[in-house]
């Protein structure tokens, strides 16, 4: 499952869920901060939600197979996005 997201997007969130900034995700993956900041925003947008917990807490939600309980490792958006 992509939710949506384009590569840069899934790059993107697995980082933002390994507690990332905004400035060492640009570093990472060797792409400005005004562009990562674009790939957040989009993020959000598509998880419907407006801060970095939120899409974290969405896309867990979203990507949590049928009849399993939530989990709060950070590592399974990370593994799945």
């Amino acid at each position: 499952i992509r939710l949506g997201f384009s590569p840069r997007e899934s790059d993107t969130l697995s980082l933002l869920a390994t507690g990332k900034t905004n400035a060492e995700i640009a570093s990472v993956l060797g792409i400005s901060l005004p562009t990562v900041k674009g790939h957040v925003t989009s993020i959000f947008d598509k998880l419907g939600v407006d801060n970095r917990h939120a899409a974290l807490r969405q896309a867990r939600r979203l990507l949590r197979p049928p009849g399993t309980t939530t989990t709060t490792r950070a590592s399974t958006v990370a593994a799945h996005a």
